[in-house]
This record gives C-alpha cells, structure tokens and sequence, in this order.
C-alpha cells in the first residue's frame, strides 16, 4: 500500500554505506536481486515518528 509523508532529505555520515556493503552477500540467497541495488541508504528528517510494525520483506534469523 503507497503512503506519503513530510519530511527532507538530510544528509548522514556516510557509514550505513560500508554497513550495507557488508549485509548485502548475507543477504544475496534470499534476495538475488540486491546484486543490482547501489550500496546505500538515503536518510530522510520526518515531522513525525514512523514506525514499522509489518515489512515487506523479513530475512530468516541466521
């Protein structure tokens, strides 16, 4: 379901890219398809607190 929100884009200190860069071969067998996504996140500065409570996608616990 699409949803909207009020927020910016902030910048980070650039060390979720490094994170993100270790998870993905973890992450690789369960979802092939991260070999084609850029290692990074994009922070964003909301007005409000979002919380998620069901995700689309949960990996199995190692």
């Amino acid at each position: 379901m699409p949803f909207s929100f009020i927020g910016e884009v902030s910048s980070g200190l650039g060390r979720a890219t490094n994170t993100v860069r270790m998870q993905a071969p973890l992450l690789k067998p369960h979802f092939p398809e991260i070999s084609t996504c850029y290692p990074g996140t994009i922070n964003f500065v909301l007005e409000i607190a979002l919380q998620v409570r069901l995700p689309d996608i949960v990996t199995p616990p190692q």
